[in-house]
C-alpha cells in the first residue's frame, strides 16, 4: 500500500523502503515481479522517461495485485497529488547532491597519487 500512496513521491523514504519489499510482498505475483525488475534495470539506464513508465507500470500491477483492478482505470492508478512547489524542491535538492558528487570526485582525482604509466617498460635501475 506504501508503494501506491508514493506513487508520485519517488525520494520519500516510505516509497523507497516499499520498493526494497515488493519481491518479498508480491512473491507469489510474477507479474508484479517481473515490472519489479524491469524497474530495477532501467533505474540504471538513465532514461528518465522510461524510467517514469515502467515505476508507473509497476504501480498499476501492485494494485491490480491488491484487487484495485476492477473499480479503478489505469489512468485513476497514475494519478497522485503532488505540490509543483514539493517537485522544485526535489529538484534543486537533487542537483545539489550531484554537484556535491561532481565536486568531490574532482578533488578525489586531484589529490589521487600520480601513477607513472610507463614504469612497466622502463628498464630496472643497477647499482654499479
Amino acid at each position: 500500500m506504501s508503494l501506491l500512496r508514493g506513487r508520485r513521491q519517488w525520494f520519500h523514504a516510505d516509497t523507497i523502503a516499499a520498493l526494497n519489499l515488493v519481491d518479498f510482498a508480491f512473491d507469489d505475483v510474477p507479474e508484479v515481479r517481473s515490472k519489479y525488475r524491469l524497474f530495477i534495470e532501467q533505474s540504471q539506464a538513465g532514461d528518465a522517461e522510461k524510467l517514469v513508465q515502467v515505476y508507473q507500470d509497476l504501480t498499476v500491477e501492485v494494485a491490480r495485485a491488491l484487487g484495485f483492478g476492477e473499480t479503478m482505470t489505469e489512468a485513476d492508478m497514475r494519478l497522485g497529488y503532488y505540490p509543483e512547489l514539493l517537485t522544485k524542491l526535489d529538484q534543486g535538492a537533487l542537483a545539489d547532491a550531484e554537484e556535491k558528487l561532481a565536486r568531490r570526485t574532482a578533488q578525489e582525482a586531484q589529490n589521487a597519487p600520480k601513477r607513472d604509466i610507463f614504469a612497466a617498460y622502463r628498464s630496472p635501475k643497477t647499482d654499479g
